[in-house]
Parts: structure tokens; sequence; C-alpha cells
């Protein structure tokens, strides 16, 4: 089924019978701190992750059928519930003017807008984790020098007694590294973590 988990191909054959508490138990165990963990990376208060992680978990109990391995993996759908659901959250507290005066349509892209941007903010982190795991300490360090430190090429040359022409070559490679795990983790169709 398109890359699903086998806990994933489970729940689309269980579909059929929604109301059977084990599988939906399962997909509870499983998904419950996933979805709590977007839903604070949306912003919301841990309360109110708890509350709309609740109410996901019956949503998809109740929608799963609508599901489609063809158009995406489950893991993207559920986070698109996820983004919807704590969006709802904000246009509700809207209607009831728990937000400031003057909230607009305007208010509310900017905070889609703001929410990609804290997505795409993870999305590297992910990435930069992964390539300091992957690269040696050595090649990490001289990328992080003067990628995060703004430390001069020069100076980390020095540092770990390299030619200068070496120390690009190394800020490159990592950097592809990242560059190319951010756009695995990015795409619509990776089921890739972001941890």
């Amino acid at each position: 089924m398109s890359g699903d988990t086998p806990l994933t191909t489970r729940l689309l054959n269980w579909s059929n019978d929604p109301s059977n508490p084990i599988y939906w138990n399962h997909f509870a165990d499983r998904y419950r701190a996933k979805i709590q963990e977007w839903c604070i990376l949306n912003n919301l208060s841990e309360a109110d992750a708890e509350d709309v992680s609740q109410n996901i978990i019956i949503l998809v109990r109740n929608k799963i059928h609508t599901y489609d391995n063809q158009k995406g993996r489950f893991r993207v759908w559920l986070k698109s519930i996820t983004r919807n659901a704590c969006m709802d959250v904000f246009r509700d507290a809207k209607r009831w003017s728990y937000l400031a005066p003057g909230w607009d349509g305007r208010v509310e892209q900017e905070l889609g807008r703001e929410l990609d941007d804290f997505m795409r903010t993870e999305i590297l982190r992910a990435a930069v984790e992964h390539a300091r795991t992957q690269a040696s300490s050595r090649d990490f360090q001289v990328f992080y020098g003067i990628t995060f430190l703004g430390r001069k090429p020069s100076e980390i040359a020095n540092d770990f007694e390299l030619k200068p022409d070496q120390i690009s070559r190394i800020k490159y490679l990592v950097m592809k590294m990242v560059k190319e795990k951010a756009l695995e983790l990015d795409d619509p169709n990776c089921d890739g973590e972001i941890r």
C-alpha cells in the first residue's frame, strides 16, 4: 500500500468495522503522541493539543474510509488533518472573540504562513540533525562553524589543520546532505519522521 506501515494497512482493512475499540486503541497508542506533538508545533497549548488529538483520533475513525493511499501516505494525510484541526482552533477563537481586536482574514493568512514557516524550520532542524549523525564529527563541526556560528573558513582551517579548499568542499558536502534530507522531509509523499 504505497509504503504505508503494517499498522496503517491493518487500519485500512479494519475500516469496515470502525466500531471495534481494539483496532482504534492500537491506532491511538501508535499516533496520539505524534498528533499532540504536531499540534504543539502548530502553536497549540498542551491542553488544546491533547483535546485536538483526541478529536482527531475520533475523526480518523469515522473518516478512515476516505483515505486514498494512491494520493499519498497515511502520515501525510494525518498531518493534513492535524494542521486543519489546529487552524479550526484558531478560527473558533476568532469566532468567539478570544483573540485580540482587529483579527481578520489577513491575520488568519499570516498565521497559516507562520505555521508553514515553523514547519520549514522544523524540517531544517531535522535535516541538520540528520547531517550531524551522518557526517564525520570534523566535517559537521566545519559546516556548523561556518554556517551557524559565522566563523571564517581560515579560522576553521587552522583549527582542523586543513587547507581552505578542503573547508569549502566539506561545507558543500554537508550542506548538500542537509538540502537533500530537507527536500525529502518536505516531500508530501514522504513519511519521514521529524524528530
